[in-house]
């Protein structure tokens, strides 16, 4: 009878009416938050606009950075696809296959296995933040994404949870947004990448590479293995083809042995396991150049990768060629401006990289050169970083003017940091003078620390802890290479009678 009465009543249009508005503001609230996100990738909301594609890449950041499709469609003939979030960790993985695989089926999944070895109990923002931007508010995978993330990590007091579960909070004021053309693409599902998910890094920092490759075994934690484990689980369970792969990078002994031990359960769900760090002399790989920061190679070293590793998918994999099919000659004509675009940033790349192995032989030539003016002159490079410091300096006969550019004064306790003809820093006065920095880099490495003094006792520079003093009169001098993160010089510049200043070392 209680439904003969809701309905006779009239109730039900009442909570029609209430369903109705929750679902239009619901609606709405979706779309104001996909609006004022500025973090939306390309990579992960395109492929809703994709084709039917044969291969997926799987991962974080690194997946956007070695693998060229349309380069590989028009060697092979296989469609591939980039899918990625910056900063992805592998508790992700699975609502990212979900994601994926909800818009359809691939024959080879290819999984970055790299995040498994930075899985950590700490809560980090990007982390989380950077993949479930890329989902609706309301969206289920974006709830067990939090879930899979959260319950797994040590929460402390103080955490934001409405700007994290409402990310509209975080960004509301982000109303530059509203006239932006591609923030509205978004709703219209226009949004897509002519790549396939491939970013070019045309920006270079110099390594050594790393000779740790070993056959031992670190034993995954017990987050580490749950996360990993349930990964697995669910890519048996979907029947799935599936290569986990490490890529080249600056990899630590820890790390390897972490690989190995993850290459020991993947064989036991029988995947398939690929470190091709084994394999970076084969490539041709040169960590001085080919790198854009210690995670990731720049264009040169991705196309050396991907040389060898889209003909290592063919020979492996059982992979369709899709050139005979005029229904997707598309892949070509998209291949040809991929191809022109690349041929640009190629000469970039290359100008960019010539430039730093320039500055390096001028670096190594530095400690041999006596001439104080020949020295002032090499030194100033944007690849460098200086460091002075100079008390009590008398400007005779206008010997000053050979350090103009750095502004030094006479009389006064002077301090400055400089980079190439760019002032980063300048103190000086008739008081004590004190400055410290960190040294630039491009990489995502620890930075070398600095500081500089100037007083009436004398001056001071002093590089990661380690300190050289001088006495008043003189300019101490150090030449940093940003790009090598290294000292190539460290003089004293001391004022001698009628004759300018000497170097001394």
């Amino acid at each position: 009878m209680m439904h003969k009465r809701f309905f006779a009543n009239g109730r039900w249009k009442k909570a029609l009416g209430v369903v109705a508005f929750i679902g239009v503001f619901a609606l709405m609230f979706n779309y104001a938050t996909w609006i004022f996100r500025t973090n939306v990738n390309d990579d992960v909301v395109g492929l809703e606009n994709e084709g039917d594609l044969d291969v997926l890449w799987l991962g974080g950041s690194v997946a956007a950075h070695y693998f060229q499709p349309l380069q590989a469609y028009h060697d092979y003939g296989y469609c591939a696809y980039d899918f990625g979030s910056n900063a992805c960790r592998t508790d992700f993985y699975i609502n990212e296959l979900a994601y994926a695989r909800r818009i359809q089926d691939f024959d080879l999944y290819i999984v970055d296995l790299r995040t498994l070895a930075l899985l950590s109990e700490e809560v980090r923002d990007i982390e989380i933040g950077s993949w479930t931007s890329q989902l609706g508010v309301f969206s289920f995978n974006r709830f067990d994404s939090m879930y899979r993330y959260y319950s797994k990590r040590r929460l402390e007091d103080g955490i934001d949870w409405t700007s994290i579960v409402f990310d509209i909070a975080r960004t509301h004021s982000n109303t530059k947004a509203l006239a932006d053309e591609r923030q509205w693409d978004i709703l219209y599902g226009k949004r897509q990448t002519e790549t396939r998910g491939f970013e070019t890094a045309i920006q270079h920092t110099a390594f050594e590479k790393p000779n740790v490759a070993t056959t031992e075994r670190r034993t995954l934690t017990d987050h580490q293995r749950e996360v990993f484990t349930d990964l697995l689980d669910y890519c048996k369970n979907k029947k799935m083809q599936v290569l986990f792969i490490v890529n080249p990078y600056i990899v630590s002994k820890e790390e390897w042995e972490t690989y190995n031990s993850a290459a020991d359960l993947i064989d036991v769900y029988g995947f398939d396991y690929l470190n091709t760090n084994e394999y970076v002399d084969e490539m041709g790989i040169d960590f001085e150049t080919d790198f854009e920061n210690m995670n990731h190679v720049n264009y040169l070293g991705s196309v050396k990768f991907h040389k060898w590793f889209s003909k290592y998918l063919k020979e492996h994999y059982d992979l369709p060629d899709h050139r005979v099919d005029p229904e997707y000659s598309f892949w070509e004509d998209d291949y040809e401006r991929f191809k022109k675009n690349q041929e640009d940033l190629t000469s970039q790349i290359t100008e960019l990289v010539e430039s730093h192995l320039e500055a390096k032989e001028t670096g190594l030539s530095l400690s041999q050169m006596d001439d104080t003016t020949e020295w002032l002159s090499a030194i100033k490079n944007d690849n460098y970083t200086i460091v002075l410091a100079a008390s009590d300096i008398i400007d005779d006969d206008g010997m000053l003017d050979l350090f103009s550019d750095w502004e030094i004064q006479p009389g006064e306790n002077y301090v400055g940091v400089w980079e190439g003809n760019s002032k980063i820093y300048v103190g000086q006065s008739n008081e004590t003078e004190e400055y410290e920095g960190l040294f630039s880099a491009s990489s995502p490495i620890p930075q070398q620390s600095y500081g500089a003094y100037a007083g009436d006792d004398g001056t001071a520079i002093s590089v990661n802890g380690i300190v050289q003093d001088l006495p008043p009169g003189q300019i101490k001098v150090v030449v940093f290479d940003v790009n090598y993160q290294r000292v190539w010089d460290s003089v004293a510049l001391v004022q001698e009678n009628n004759r300018g200043f000497t170097l001394y070392r």
